[in-house]
């Protein structure tokens, strides 16, 4: 116990541990803590607890967001890289067609969900119409 200007100050326990039989007893244990007014504490199971989060109080994690928000900066990243080193800055000319926009269309695969696979084919057949006009629409060659 320590003493502060003559007034005694009591410290809650910084660890205590237990033991439960079930996963419903972890929960329910958990609600009682935090009705009891803990705010920084934690529990550790074997294997996830479905509804921990709430007994626990918790709000929704931001993780996702954050994730999706990176997958997106590196496809984007990764796209326009492609282009510029394929199609803009060190052309290759193979087949009698440049290396830009469409040889860095990824092919979808078999698990590749039907809407992505369509928005593929349909950006690949746009693509191969507009190389068929020509520079300026197909006018004055």
């Amino acid at each position: 116990m320590e003493t502060h200007r003559n007034h005694e100050v009591r410290r809650a326990p910084s660890i205590i541990v237990a033991e439960f039989d079930s996963a419903h007893d972890v929960l329910h244990a958990a609600e009682k803590v935090r009705d009891a007014g803990y705010e920084k504490w934690d529990t550790h199971t074997p294997f996830p607890v479905h509804g921990m989060d709430k007994a626990m109080g918790l709000g929704d994690s931001r993780l996702g967001w954050i994730v999706i928000t990176c997958a997106i900066t590196g496809l984007t990243g990764a796209f326009v890289m492609m282009h510029w080193m394929n199609g803009i800055d060190y052309e290759l000319i193979v087949g009698d067609k440049p290396g830009g926009a469409p040889g860095t269309l990824p092919e979808p695969g078999p698990d590749t969900p039907p809407v992505v696979r369509a928005v593929l084919t349909a950006l690949r057949f746009r693509w191969d119409m507009l190389e068929e006009l020509g520079p300026a629409g197909g006018a004055g060659t």
